[in-house]
């Protein structure tokens, strides 16, 4: 069986497919990032440091993650079924989600989190490499689109509904079999196992025996060919996601630490407005971008993206600032403006990669930005909080310190990519 259809026109399948791979992209992201509006309460209970939990936020998802997504990268492009990965995958994870949820200690919670990274590893190249298998060329960036719009998503997402539910657990605290923190971990792993039966639906295209992707020599091969132009990038993107995490992690204590909201506010601040301004980046962001087009030449797309990091720079210096109107409009601009960068990155590291190293080349993009992002991002916010200021009220500042820097190194890095562009490349 062929891993394409010659056919432009979305299957009821193919449709299918993109659902629930955008719907497992948030379910991800949500487990990855649930902690963020948790923190107060398992300090209170584990007796933790905020450096401590910036661990269990980042490096012990990170530590496997990164190692784990290049070996399914490549397992994904090279199996001939790709479907028991993922169900296999989500399993893991979110079980790892519900023993984050009993765990006692540090190291017990750390050795959950490392759970969660193993399985989630396995998700983004698993889902890229079916979706080209399945939906129309010319419809694959619009389901791939979806699909990291998912992701977008659930990291307010993970913010509005732990915060929702932890409200809910504590004004029924008494009648709870465990602590209403515990119960918001056992409640988002456990309704996330309904992703191995929803990967079961899917019907996979079988790939040929020639179809199984190309020897790990000549994916290194591609990727040397076009250092220049990718690398850059993909640092680019890394250095955007220490946004992504550290902002999305500790914004919620900054709102709580320094302007006295409460849960339900939050929930409602990430639930409505960073949700929705996550949705208009990427699919608004898409759209833009199909308009500008890859055919107007792959420079002016990525001066596009410099551009934009720019903007999330100006929009991290908002938390620094005293005004709540502020800060929560900076969270509202750095989703907006990163969710569409990170969209057309992908779109240019698609253009110049080849299509037979698909799995591995998502794989990498997950890579830095866990490496550099969730490995750095929440850890480095923390340290600056409690060694420069040695107070806790001075997150937003913190933020800002660690944020602005990283989206201006990655605009430049975007210009550095623009200018190792080939000419033969533009149309």
């Amino acid at each position: 069986m062929t891993e394409n259809s010659p056919s432009g026109r979305w299957t009821v399948h193919a449709l299918w497919m993109t659902g629930v791979f955008t719907f497992a992209g948030f379910i991800s992201y949500m487990d990855r990032l649930i902690l963020g509006s948790l923190i107060d309460p398992i300090k209170h209970d584990l007796a933790l440091s905020d450096s401590q939990l910036a661990l269990l936020q980042g490096a012990a998802f990170a530590l496997v993650y990164i190692v784990a997504g290049l070996l399914f990268g490549r397992i994904a492009d090279r199996l001939r079924r790709r479907i028991p990965l993922l169900v296999a995958g989500s399993l893991i994870w979110c079980l790892g989600t519900v023993g984050c949820g009993l765990a006692g200690n540090f190291n017990e919670m750390f050795a959950a989190r490392m759970v969660v990274g193993v399985g989630e590893a396995t998700l983004a190249p698993a889902a890229v490499s079916l979706l080209a298998a399945s939906v129309p060329p010319q419809r694959l960036a619009t389901a791939i689109g979806a699909f990291v719009m998912g992701t977008i998503v659930g990291g307010p997402g993970a913010v509005a509904i732990s915060g929702a539910l932890l409200a809910i657990f504590e004004g029924h605290a008494a009648g709870l079999p465990f602590v209403p923190w515990r119960m918001v971990l056992l409640a988002c792993g456990g309704f996330g196992l309904i992703l191995p039966f929803l990967f079961l639906t899917l019907r996979e295209p079988l790939r040929e025996e020639t179809e199984v992707g190309v020897p790990l020599s000549q994916v290194l091969a591609t990727f040397r060919r076009h250092i220049g132009v990718v690398l850059p990038i993909y640092l680019g993107l890394a250095l955007l996601s220490i946004g992504d995490f550290g902002l999305l992690t500790w914004s919620p204590s900054l709102l709580t630490r320094n302007f006295r909201f409460e849960a339900a506010d939050i929930a409602l601040i990430f639930g409505l407005g960073v949700t929705l301004a996550g949705v208009i980046g990427s699919l608004g962001g898409g759209l833009f971008l199909d308009w500008l087009g890859l055919k107007n030449g792959m420079r002016r797309h990525i001066a596009i993206i410099a551009i934009l990091a720019g903007l999330a720079a100006v929009a991290a210096a908002a938390m620094a600032t005293p005004s709540q109107l502020l800060v929560v409009a900076g969270i509202l601009g750095w989703t907006m403006a990163s969710a569409v960068a990170a969209i057309g990155g992908i779109a240019v590291l698609q253009r110049v990669l080849p299509a037979d190293c698909r799995g591995t080349a998502m794989s990498l993009v997950s890579f830095f930005a866990i490496l550099i992002g969730l490995g750095l991002g929440p850890t480095l916010i923390a340290e600056v909080t409690e060694t420069i200021f040695a107070d806790s009220s001075a997150v937003g500042w913190s933020i800002a310190i660690v944020t602005v820097p990283a989206a201006l190194v990655g605009a430049i890095l975007f210009l550095v990519s623009r200018s190792q562009m080939p000419e033969e490349r533009e149309p």
